[in-house]
């Protein structure tokens, strides 16, 4: 057959039936399973214990709660609750870091008043990041020699 003969009488006069090659697909399995295994992001969550408001059925305390919260603000952190002489002073933000260590005073010396009290509950504004809420949780749960509140509650915001 000459080249200028038309595709369709060069299939006509073929042999016979081609056999399929399986080896250049089982080449690229080989390279391609390795490397997607290998470039594979395994997602590794963590969790953080907290907890929203409940409604508690069954008798009331005689004591009212402390009602601790930490309120998150632009300007630093504000600390009210239900006992008296609890409105504390804010904690003003230093040159633009967050005090957790004078957080984390201000609520040992409420803790030292309010022993059976363990719950906060955490106000913070909108604009409020994500890290600063971790951090505050962390300095509001335990100082370095003893648990202060480990029950975190979340709130709306500062108003």
């Amino acid at each position: 057959m000459s080249p200028t003969t038309p595709v369709s009488l060069r299939r006509r006069s073929g042999t016979g039936d081609a056999e399929l090659s399986l080896l250049p697909f089982m080449n690229l399995m080989t390279l391609l399973i390795p490397f997607l295994l290998v470039s594979a992001h395994f997602v590794s969550l963590a969790v953080i214990d907290s907890s929203l408001p409940g409604i508690v059925v069954g008798e009331a305390s005689t004591e009212d709660p402390l009602l601790l919260t930490v309120g998150i603000t632009d300007d630093g952190f504000l600390l009210r609750g239900n006992a008296e002489g609890l409105a504390k002073d804010p904690i003003p933000r230093l040159q633009g870091d967050w005090d957790y260590a004078a957080l984390t005073e201000a609520l040992e010396v409420i803790k030292t008043d309010h022993p059976a009290d363990e719950a906060v509950i955490l106000a913070p504004e909108d604009e409020i990041a994500y890290d600063v809420v971790v951090r505050t949780m962390d300095a509001a749960r335990a100082s370095a020699d003893r648990l202060l509140f480990p029950s975190v509650t979340f709130a709306g915001g500062v108003r």
